[in-house]
């Protein structure tokens, strides 16, 4: 990759490192927080940078900044999506947060002849601390079993997409600026007595 250098620039010949801006470009991007409540409470935002490929980026250590202030380091690589996106992650965002909670007063054991049935009811409570709207990706799991005589049903999933071979259950949701929302499902495993 050549890059035009539109100024002149001198350069001290010593042994420091020294960093020059080559380009500066404006670059449209996709926001997205994705939360996993079955492991942490936080968000994370990712960036989904559109037309990758005409970008013409060298893979390599950048510098993540979000309104002025340093993230962190990350590695960029040539790794896109089949829409010649590329994924940026930017870290964890503690103003987005959720709770996972057992509804106990909803968790049932009972016995049906020589089997045993658990029914287990989660509340996932959304938490957007943010002035603004946002978008949301929500991927939380249900147990699958690969023992034939043990059946695992899910009664209630509010309206997610289901992976049946990994248990994951996944909601795209909009929340509004400072406001809260609650997705509730429910599983059932049927099991021998024993």
């Amino acid at each position: 990759i050549n890059y035009d250098i539109s100024v002149p620039i001198n350069l001290k010949s010593t042994r420091e490192e020294e960093s020059i801006l080559i380009r500066n470009e404006e670059v449209p991007v996709d926001y997205q927080y994705k939360v996993f409540p079955k492991i942490d409470k936080n968000a994370y935002l990712t960036a989904a940078v559109k037309d990758w490929a005409s970008l013409q980026v060298i893979e390599g250590m950048a510098n993540i900044y979000i309104d002025n202030r340093f993230i962190g380091q990350t590695t960029i690589g040539e790794e896109r999506d089949i829409s010649d996106r590329y994924i940026l992650s930017l870290g964890q965002d503690r103003d987005v947060y959720v709770e996972r909670t057992l509804q106990k007063g909803y968790t049932k054991r009972k016995f049906v002849g020589n089997n045993r049935i658990d029914s287990r009811i989660w509340k996932l409570d959304i938490v957007n601390n943010k002035p603004e709207a946002l978008s949301l990706i929500v991927e939380d799991q249900y147990p699958v079993s690969k023992n034939s005589d043990i059946k695992v049903d899910l009664k209630e999933t509010a309206e997610a997409s289901i992976d049946k071979d990994m248990g994951s259950l996944i909601w795209q949701k909009e929340i509004g600026p400072s406001s809260e929302m609650s997705i509730v499902f429910e599983y059932e495993v049927k099991s021998p007595r024993d």
